[in-house]
């Protein structure tokens, strides 16, 4: 017979439940702070020390799974980058002149098209025409993205064609971005997911030779995508990452997850009347998953790479086999 769990006793279990989640967010490449006003980023152990940095106990969500906080590394990035923004009309009216004369912006990635929901007709960002000759008129390079619900082949095509029609005739240096980043999208399954990716990217290289990449955030890189199958497709990987504190791409390097990091969400430039999400693409990047194996520039072999890291379990197990116990005691 079941037994009916008390009010008391399901209170535990949410608890416990609730601590099992908070003990497993994905902390790793999180911003930290060693107490002593010292700045680092939450890594592996042994990703630290091959970076050469100092690992610092108890500043870390996951300190428990050996995510802790990383010092010493960070005085300045390794790898040269370019620093640009994207935008998209929630940035109103941009004085383009502004940023050529003020700020240190040398690309802009611009949303091209979107689509409110996987059952919405697709639209045209009311500000890309406005965007695309300012951008030009200053000689920024530029990119272009869509934002798409797909969850099936069949609205991706969709969503690819729109774009096509939106961008052609036009000018990009940078990519062609494909950005996934719904629940919709998360829930698909990996490989579901990663397929319906690679056929939006191959659509867009038959049509037009151009080089294609996705966005999405790391976390969706490493939890609900494939992402070595997009490495080996060519895929360019632009990837959100933001800290507890304020990223500095001149100190933080993170080149070994990805050459396009958008690094904050929140920042102020003068000629722009709201905020902007800023980026770091980063240029001659070794990329040893994807055909650079053999490039003795690269290093691929040496143990001491910096472009290597450890993805490790971030499942807590002591604390959700306290659930499972708990849970059947209340129910026999």
């Amino acid at each position: 017979m079941i037994k009916i769990i008390s009010l008391s006793n399901f209170i535990d279990i949410l608890l416990l439940l609730l601590l099992f989640i908070i003990q497993n967010v994905n902390a790793e490449y999180e911003t930290c702070n060693d107490g002593n006003g010292n700045e680092g980023l939450c890594l592996n152990t042994n990703t630290c020390n091959i970076k050469k940095g100092n690992s610092i106990s108890g500043q870390c969500p996951n300190d428990s799974e050996d995510i802790k906080c990383c010092i010493n590394i960070l005085s300045k990035s390794t790898t040269p980058f370019e620093k640009g923004m994207d935008v998209a009309v929630y940035q109103k009216d941009i004085d383009w002149d502004k940023i050529k004369k003020n700020s240190d912006i040398e690309f802009v990635i611009m949303r091209a098209t979107l689509a409110y929901s996987e059952t919405t007709e697709c639209l045209v960002d009311e500000k890309f025409e406005e965007y695309y000759q300012g951008a030009t008129t200053i000689n920024l390079k530029k990119g272009a993205y869509f934002y798409t619900h797909a969850t099936s082949k069949e609205r991706m095509k969709m969503d690819v064609e729109y774009f096509l029609q939106t961008v052609n005739n036009k000018l990009f240096q940078y990519p062609y971005f494909i950005d996934v980043e719904t629940e919709g999208q998360k829930n698909m399954g990996k490989k579901e997911f990663t397929d319906m990716v690679i056929y939006g990217a191959e659509l867009i290289k038959e049509s037009t030779n151009h080089t294609v990449g996705i966005y999405t955030s790391l976390d969706y890189y490493k939890n609900y995508l494939e992402e070595s199958r997009l490495l080996d497709k060519g895929i360019k990987k632009w990837f959100a990452q933001y800290g507890n504190y304020d990223f500095d791409p001149n100190k933080h390097d993170l080149s070994d997850l990805g050459e396009y990091w958008q690094y904050t969400n929140l920042s102020r430039i003068d000629g722009i009347p709201s905020e902007v999400d800023l980026n770091v693409h980063y240029i001659n990047k070794c990329n040893c998953e994807n055909g650079n194996e053999n490039d003795k520039s690269c290093n691929c072999n040496d143990s001491n790479n910096s472009n290597a890291f450890t993805v490790i379990p971030t499942i807590n197990s002591f604390i959700l086999l306290i659930i499972l116990i708990n849970i059947i005691n209340y129910l026999n």
